[in-house]
Parts: structure tokens; C-alpha cells; sequence
């Protein structure tokens, strides 16, 4: 190619600077100018300066009443804390087995709980209906009731676990209601 001649390239940036130039002032007059900017000069950024008025970081993660504590974030610790949660027997063994994660063995403790609180339910409605079944008319209604009540404490510790299994996943504190507190406090 000669001198004389532009490529395409060149063509092309030409008539974007000329498009451009053309465009400026119509930009200019789009834009307005802010009515006061504020000084970052004289404000300071911190308010106190962090570390010499005794940080203490236990007093910024307090968690408030009523508001659930964030236990675990890790995928792995999650998955485990659920399977605890889900399943009473591998609950018993991780409150033997593990030792590192703290929510790991929270859950694992509220969860063996549940399944021994359920099966002491379980094991004294049997006995009740099993004294009462010898009487004719009264021992039916009473095995009948004891039944009843047996299969409202299973579906209660149902619904108890499928909660403990999604607040579990979330990786959120859940403690049983009435003896949770104590048996974190006993055993985790």
C-alpha cells in the first residue's frame, strides 16, 4: 500500500475520533456539576482508632435474644451437622467419634437426645398398655390411647427432626426444646 493511502483500521479510528468530537459538547451539557463536594480531607475515616480502646471481638459477635447463631458455614461440618440431625444412631456415634467441630457435636448431642427421649416415650406407653391390656373393656381403650399417643410423639419427633435437619444445613444453632441448653452445656 502507499503512503497516501489509510487502511481500514485506520479509517475506522478516524471516523470514532470525528464521531466523538461531535458528541463532547452534547455530553458536556448532559453533565452537572455536583453542588457541594464534601471534604474527605477533614473527616477521618474511623471514629477511634481500632485496637486501643481494648477490642474485644467477643463483644461485637454476641448474639442478640431471639436471633439464631450461625454455627457452621463450611459445606462439610453442614452436611455432617444434617446427617446427625437426620439419622439418631450416627448422631450417637459422632458424640463419641468427633472431637474438632463444636457444631458438629452440638448437633450430634441434641439429635442422640431426641432418639432417647423418643424411645423412653416409646418404651412407657408399651408398658402402660401392656398393664391395662389384661382388663377387658378398659385395657382396649387404654392400649387404643397409649397407641394414639405414641404415634403423636413420633410424628412430633419427626417434625423436631426435619427442623434440627434444615436449620442444620443452614448451618444455624438449634437447641431442644426444654433440655437443649443443658446438654450443650454438659456435653459439647
Amino acid at each position: 500500500m502507499s503512503q497516501g493511502r489509510r487502511t481500514r483500521a485506520e479509517r475506522r479510528r478516524a471516523a470514532e475520533e470525528i464521531e466523538l468530537e461531535t458528541r463532547q459538547p452534547e455530553m458536556d451539557e448532559a453533565i452537572e456539576e455536583p453542588a457541594e463536594q464534601p471534604s474527605w480531607d477533614s473527616d477521618s475515616v474511623w471514629d477511634d482508632t481500632p485496637y486501643e480502646s481494648g477490642y474485644d471481638p467477643d463483644d461485637y459477635f454476641v448474639p442478640e435474644q431471639g436471633r439464631s447463631e450461625i454455627m457452621a458455614t463450611n459445606r462439610t461440618i453442614r452436611l455432617s451437622c444434617t446427617l446427625a440431625a437426620m439419622i439418631g444412631f450416627f448422631g450417637l456415634f459422632l458424640c463419641f467419634a468427633e472431637h474438632e467441630s463444636r457444631a458438629i457435636r452440638h448437633f450430634a448431642v441434641q439429635s442422640a437426645a431426641l432418639m432417647a427421649v423418643q424411645a423412653v416415650c416409646g418404651l412407657v406407653l408399651l408398658i402402660i398398655g401392656s398393664l391395662f391390656s389384661a382388663i377387658p373393656l378398659m385395657g382396649f381403650v387404654v392400649r387404643l390411647l397409649c397407641w394414639l399417643a405414641f404415634i403423636a410423639a413420633v410424628v412430633v419427633a419427626l417434625v423436631i427432626r426435619v427442623r434440627m435437619m434444615l436449620l442444620a444445613w443452614n448451618g444455624v444453632r438449634f437447641d431442644l426444646p426444654g433440655i437443649g441448653r443443658m446438654l450443650d452445656d454438659r456435653f459439647v
